[in-house]
């Protein structure tokens, strides 16, 4: 599936008050090696999250240097070595809520085949930011006790940003359960 039409599947489901105001963007650098790109969301216009193939690439790097010290190999180094490298630079991204942008596409695909309340549910960031705009998720379910615990930037955004726009007072539901 190309970008604008995944673009346009996972904003259908934004509720109809968030529709125009959040926006998914996605763009790759064609003339920089290996095509490196970036996606991110926007509220109003406005970056308010990144998912950012340098990154990747800055964290790949350190964590290659660090092995390359500690084992002290003046090995060649093949593409299977860079293979490894790069599947633990994503398990340490992750670990700290860092995304690249291709990351941030296969959630966004797999989002597209997860009903709204079990993305809420998981530990997926990008599902469960995705899931708190979804029109799928009701009043009731926004006010729950545990949406206002999670503390990741992007999450607490968007959340803060539903309850506004459904009427709800913000600062009561994070006063009420704290």
């Amino acid at each position: 599936m190309r970008w604008s039409k995944l673009k346009q599947n996972i904003e259908s489901f934004f509720c109809e008050k968030l529709r125009e105001r959040v926006k998914l963007h996605n763009t790759v650098y064609h003339r920089v090696r290996f095509y490196y790109g970036r996606a991110w969301i926007s509220v109003d216009g406005k970056e308010i999250y990144d998912f950012n193939d340098f990154a990747n690439y800055r964290i790949s790097s350190q964590i290659r240097d660090q092995i390359l010290r500690t084992n002290k190999t003046t090995k060649n180094i093949d593409d299977e070595f860079y293979d490894q490298i790069n599947e633990v630079s994503i398990r340490a991204m992750k670990g700290t809520g860092i995304q690249n942008k291709y990351q941030f596409e296969d959630d966004l695909y797999e989002y597209l085949r997860t009903s709204a309340h079990k993305a809420l549910k998981s530990n997926n960031i990008v599902h469960k930011s995705l899931a708190i705009i979804d029109r799928r998720i009701g009043k009731r379910t926004l006010v729950s006790p545990e949406l206002s615990k999670i503390r990741h930037p992007l999450f607490t955004t968007l959340y803060k940003l539903r309850l506004e726009v459904e009427g709800i007072d913000i600062d009561k539901i994070y006063k009420k359960h704290k």
